[in-house]
């Protein structure tokens, strides 16, 4: 069906809504609901602005983009800028007709709706019934404003500034893909990502959406992105201004297929590696010559810093949320169950954005760490001056989106970069990094109240874009996107199968995802988490904070000599060594924590038991499963699939410690302590009996050497 027709037929489904003839929810609230009883501050966005950004904006820029394209005001593609002008137009009337087709239908009230109407019944009524039967009392109200005071869902300002925001730099990031490493072309993609964000988040700030409308809103924007592109890929537009086969690279890439005559590709970057690059057997990189190791060592630890945010993360939760849990004049009341919600909302979002973690490859592992950094910083800054939970939990669950992206890319970079004898050691470093944020971020919660510390955290992911601003990308990647056209093509016909790619990744899939499943539920999140809850419902005496710090620091320096040991021991003896232990704490501290119950009081002498077994399980934790499955996943994928396959584990990680962290107050509850810790015992124990089944030794091994035996 033509796009005209498809407009068309909506705007008459917008119009029957207006005139009630389509079944709608009827207009109702919960009489004294706080979530929509906030003042409202005024519209930093107006809707004129809006209008102007959105179709004056882009009337400017597209011809832009031309000008830089060609670098020539006389060689201007003037049917390029009115397709993709016109299709802009086509997607911006589908985002505001379905945007208030949903209005229409919803009839959600807004953040100040009691403040604003202030109805005749919301005095006299029992808090939380539900009240459609009303009147507004404010004499200032037109009829027209009445009614939009009940379409809060979805957020149209962000709906309409997603599409723009991300249509543009879309636009941006392919029309200019000659000058990639442009400033300008960097800068504008910049620009319009900023004033979506930023015009998202206003509507939140001003009180006039919540939090799940804006996120609805961005969802619309940017399903009908893809359509819109959609339409522009049916005319082969983007497709002419994209990169030329020979600069692109997917996920299934083979370096076998890059020369037309089946020769090897040979790179060489004596700058950079100080030795030859070759695309051997299996897609492998084979080196020749003596490695320099420093470079490499320089470039980990600046993509370390990626890693480092997202040990801060990671530690955030548990003082934050004893934090706001105190009720000090600077924060607001947090329930149990929105405190679950805050700590694993981040992992949810880790679980999405490591699903899209294919674009590190696509695109570039250092490019997606310094397109992200920024954001993961801005997400940081709306948690700091968050004013409600729910907007907490929206910048947690996009932080936890971008988290996993630079976990991805970075994991990715280093192994590609790391020669095998040090590859452990540096993989085992960006572990270090993490746990080293873990601590830094229970030292400074024992300091800093919860805004404070998400200020500090908001400034790791800039420096991380300042420190790989001059680290080299990686070589796996340049030679992935080294090919020719014939060599594309007679890739992709080759690599279509999707049983192939199935049979590829089958066998270490499953260990990979095996070993995250045992990592993720052996206990350790329970224990990092909701570090501080645990202990003050076990100690008798000692300081809750201070035995969270001690447990950071062992987590610490056990990361640091498990990049020494991991090379040299081998990675089956760590991992049999660390499920064993981590099975003893565990059952151990669920012991202690049923005898305090069967006594029904705390033991203040006796708190060096449940603290010493948290620190062996630390410390096996931080020896074994914790860093060497990261250095599994991408040991076990070959270099043609190791960007999807590592990924695909990286999102199975996040999802199973979304669940684990998410429902370890249900099992408390359910269970009490003893038997959540007694549960995550006998889990390690299945651990333990899965590494000895089913784990392969790649100690000392070639990349290439494991990738021939599969």
């Amino acid at each position: 069906m033509h796009p005209f027709y498809k407009i068309l037929i909506l705007a008459l489904i917008v119009y029957l809504a207006e005139l009630n003839i389509l079944p709608q929810l009827s207009p109702s609230f919960k009489c004294k609901d706080p979530k929509i009883s906030k003042k409202f501050t005024g519209d930093t966005v107006t809707a004129t602005n809006l209008l102007i950004v959105t179709y004056f904006g882009p009337l400017i820029l597209i011809p832009l983009i031309e000008v830089l394209r060609q670098n020539s005001f006389k060689k201007i593609n003037s049917g390029a800028v009115k397709t993709l002008y016109k299709n802009y137009l086509v997607g911006s009337l589908f985002v505001i007709l379905l945007t208030e087709l949903l209005k229409r239908i919803v009839n959600e009230a807004r953040p100040h709706f009691l403040h604003t109407c202030k109805p005749d019944t919301n005095e006299l009524c029992q808090p939380g019934t539900l009240i459609s039967d009303y009147i507004c009392t404010n004499l200032q109200l037109s009829t027209s404003s009445a009614k939009d005071l009940m379409r809060s869902f979805p957020s149209g300002h962000t709906s309409l500034s997603t599409f723009g925001g991300f249509y543009c730099a879309y636009i941006v990031h392919t029309r200019l893909s000659k000058i990639r490493g442009s400033l300008a072309r960097l800068f504008l993609i910049a620009v319009c990502v900023s004033w979506s964000v930023g015009c998202s988040m206003s509507r939140i700030v001003d009180k006039k959406h919540h939090w799940w409308d804006v996120l609805a809103g961005a969802t619309l924007g940017t399903c009908c992105v893809f359509y819109t592109l959609r339409l522009l890929n049916k005319n082969k537009l983007l497709d002419s201004a994209a990169p030329s086969s020979k600069a692109q690279g997917t996920c299934c890439d083979d370096p076998r297929a890059l020369h037309p005559h089946g020769k090897p590709f040979l790179r060489y970057d004596a700058k950079v590696y100080g030795r030859e690059m070759i695309a051997g057997p299996g897609g492998r990189l084979l080196v020749t010559g003596k490695p320099e190791y420093f470079n490499q060592v320089l470039a980990s630890l600046a993509v370390s810093l990626g890693t480092l945010t997202a040990g801060l993360g990671k530690g955030y939760s548990s003082p934050a949320i004893a934090s706001l849990q105190e009720c000090d004049a600077d924060a607001f009341p947090v329930s149990r169950q929105e405190a679950s919600w805050l700590a694993s909302l981040s992992i949810l979002g880790a679980f999405f954005g490591a699903l899209l973690g294919c674009a590190a490859v696509r695109w570039g592992r250092r490019r997606t760490l310094l397109l992200t950094g920024i954001p993961l910083s801005v997400s940081w800054l709306i948690i700091a001056f968050a004013v409600s939970v729910e907007v907490m939990c929206f910048a947690a669950f996009i932080s936890g989106f971008l988290i996993a992206i630079v976990q991805l890319a970075a994991q990715v970079y280093v192994s590609e970069i790391a020669a095998p004898s040090i590859r452990g050691g540096l993989s085992g470093m960006l572990k270090v990094a993490g746990h080293a944020g873990v601590l830094v971020a229970y030292a400074a919660g024992a300091f800093l109240d919860w805004r404070q510390l998400a200020w500090l955290i908001a400034v790791a992911p800039a420096m991380m874009c300042v420190a790989m601003w001059k680290v080299p990308e990686s070589p796996g990647f340049l030679v992935l996107r080294g090919r020719d056209d014939e060599a594309e093509k007679a890739l992709r016909s080759v690599t279509s199968s999707h049983r192939v790619l199935l049979r590829t990744l089958m066998t270490p899939g499953l260990i990979a995802c095996g070993l995250m499943f045992f990592q993720r539920f052996s206990g350790a999140n329970a224990f990092y988490f909701y570090v501080v809850t645990v202990f003050k419902e076990t100690f008798g005496g000692t300081n809750p904070h201070s035995a969270a710090v001690a447990v950071a620091v062992v987590q610490f320096l056990s990361s640091l000599l498990s990049g020494l040991l991991v090379d040299s021991v081998g990675r089956l003896p760590l991992l049999v060594a660390s499920s064993v232990l981590m099975s003893l704490a565990l059952a151990s501290f669920g012991s202690f924590a049923y005898y305090e119950d069967a006594h029904h009081k705390n033991v203040p002498n006796l708190d060096w038991i449940p603290l010493l077994c948290v620190l062996v399980f630390t410390v096996a934790f931080s020896l074994g499963i914790s860093p060497i499955s990261w250095l599994l996943v991408t040991e076990l994928f070959s270099l043609e699939h190791r960007g999807l396959g590592t990924a695909l584990a990286t999102a199975f990680s996040h999802l199973c410690s979304f669940i684990g962290v998410k429902t370890f107050v249900d099992f408390k509850e359910l269970l009490g302590l003893h038997g959540a810790f007694w549960l995550y015992a006998a889990i390690s124990v299945c651990g333990l009996c899965f590494v000895v089944c089913c784990v392969p030794e790649t100690k000392g091994r070639d990349l290439t050497e494991i990738d021939t035996e599969r």
